[in-house]
């Protein structure tokens, strides 16, 4: 039996950063849902760097952290945030010699945050990167050990799609044997018109087009 693996993006490539954003922004800020846009870039984490939805969150509203987490769990709705195409082909490849692993760049509350709302995504490992997808994983695809649990050994698997809606994360890794990286150019999305990449990519607009 062929064994495929899939790396695949979180945001805006299985999860719907901008319909979630808009959900945050009328909580936090119903006056003005644009406030909470244009004030993401403040709050980066000095620590980390990543960007922290709970310091923006208490800065707007004066609330403890705990007082956030019940704002955000009460006005939230209880919904699927992942694209309407993901569930089903999610549910078509969680079989026998396929593995899925979901690799992001960002921090914890705020990825932790939007994983809690795509529930077609359970049970799928889900890893936190701070550094570029493509240089970590141009270097692990060549015989490093992948740090994200999918007991990755070269020649383990033999096809390795990497998708993302961005075609820098994807640069460099063509070349690998056996790769594939699939650019996901969603009709109307934030990077779908990036200028074309130099690298050989498989070129879709949603997961039905995806084997």
């Amino acid at each position: 039996m062929s064994k495929r693996l899939y790396l695949l993006d979180f945001d805006r490539t299985l999860f719907d950063t901008t319909k979630f954003q808009e959900v945050i922004g009328r909580i936090l800020s119903p006056e003005d849902p644009q406030a909470f846009h244009r004030d993401i870039p403040k709050y980066s984490d000095e620590r980390t760097g990543y960007y922290s939805v709970m310091k923006q969150a208490q800065t707007m509203t004066g609330l403890s952290r705990d007082q956030t987490l019940a704002l955000f769990a009460k006005h939230i709705p209880d919904e699927e945030y992942c694209y309407t195409d993901v569930p089903r082909w999610i549910k078509d490849h969680k079989k026998p010699g396929v593995a899925l692993a979901i690799i992001t760049v960002g921090g914890p509350d705020y990825q932790g945050l939007k994983f809690e709302h795509a529930p077609c995504l359970n049970g799928i490992p889900k890893h936190l990167i701070k550094d570029s997808k493509s240089g970590l994983l141009a270097a692990e695809l060549k015989g490093q050990s992948l740090p994200y649990h999918v007991s990755y050994v070269p020649g383990s698997f033999d096809e390795i799609y990497l998708v993302d809606d961005r075609r820098d994360h994807l640069d460099g890794l063509g070349h690998l044997p056996g790769v594939t990286p699939v650019h996901l150019a969603r009709p109307g999305g934030k990077y779908s018109t990036d200028p074309a990449s130099n690298e050989t990519m498989h070129e879709i607009k949603d997961f039905g087009e995806l084997a």
